[in-house]
């Protein structure tokens, strides 16, 4: 059976910590330029410049902090963003109330005794869209925000790795041997690997330690075309990510592909 990345799982709760002061500070920055925002544009303007690249910033912001410290745990990760969006909320709800003149900031802040009775009043007289921004925010965090089972660590130099794509796509026909060949743990269909360079076609992508050597990983996404009633449009889908390479297996891989990228190169000429 072909081996996945997985996660250690190890916790880094400095780094949740970090990520929930990081999105309390902006949450109560932003609710001030909301309130100053709303006097200025009209509300469909503020929803956007205020609604959407905040969530998009501050949950990006959490996910940041996280990785700085460490954290590798999805667990403690879901929790760390559960209570971002709640902060979030309650910020947004703050703001609100001194909109809608209830007094300033800083004092609906210090009183969740007050808060909590404006957000039921809030919610249960507009059910609709009460329920629909709880869901939109927390949407917005567990997408963005969360820490991703697809993310790679090493353990060994303590630092984050990216995916690196390969500078060149493959023929996209071989996409069902190369997932009987995984179940398998082989690598067999390299073999059969050429260059492409239209759709559809499989992006090759590798995660790799260089100080240490000790992770090497491969990714494949499938990108085609498909006909929507708008015309064309691209999909792409990963056959699978973070499959464990030996260090043998993984030289084969980039030998093959260089042969391939060697040969289409004389073919132009």
């Amino acid at each position: 059976m072909a081996n996945f990345y997985q996660l250690s799982g190890r916790s880094g709760l400095f780094g949740v910590v970090n990520g929930l002061f990081s999105v309390t500070l902006s949450a109560i920055i932003v609710a001030f330029l909301q309130v100053y925002i709303r006097q200025i544009f009209p509300y469909f303007i503020e929803f956007i410049i205020v609604y959407i690249v905040y969530i998009i910033m501050v949950c990006t912001m959490y996910e940041g902090r996280e990785k700085k410290g460490n954290n590798r745990n999805r667990k403690l990760s879901f929790v760390g963003t559960t209570i971002s969006a709640c902060i979030v909320l309650y910020v947004l709800w703050c703001a609100d109330a001194v909109m809608y003149g209830k007094g300033r900031l800083f004092e609906r802040l210090a009183d969740p005794e007050w808060m909590l009775q404006y957000i039921q009043y809030n919610f249960f007289r507009d059910e609709v869209y009460g329920i629909l921004e709880v869901v939109w925010v927390l949407f917005a965090f567990y997408s963005i925000g969360m820490l991703s089972k697809y993310d790679v660590f090493c353990e060994n130099c303590y630092i984050w790795l990216e995916k690196e794509p390969l500078p060149m796509t493959i023929n996209a026909d071989i996409a069902k041997r190369i997932k009987q060949d995984i179940i398998v743990d082989s690598i067999a269909w390299v073999d059969e690997i050429e260059v492409a360079k239209y759709k559809p076609y499989i992006q090759l992508y590798i995660t790799y330690c260089g100080g240490c050597d000790s992770l090497n990983l491969l990714s494949a996404e499938h990108v085609y075309e498909k006909q929507t009633s708008d015309g064309k449009e691209d999909v792409k889908e990963f056959l699978f990510q973070n499959l464990m390479l030996t260090k043998e297996k993984f030289n084969q891989l980039l030998e093959r592909l260089g042969e391939n990228v060697s040969k289409a190169k004389k073919e132009e000429a």
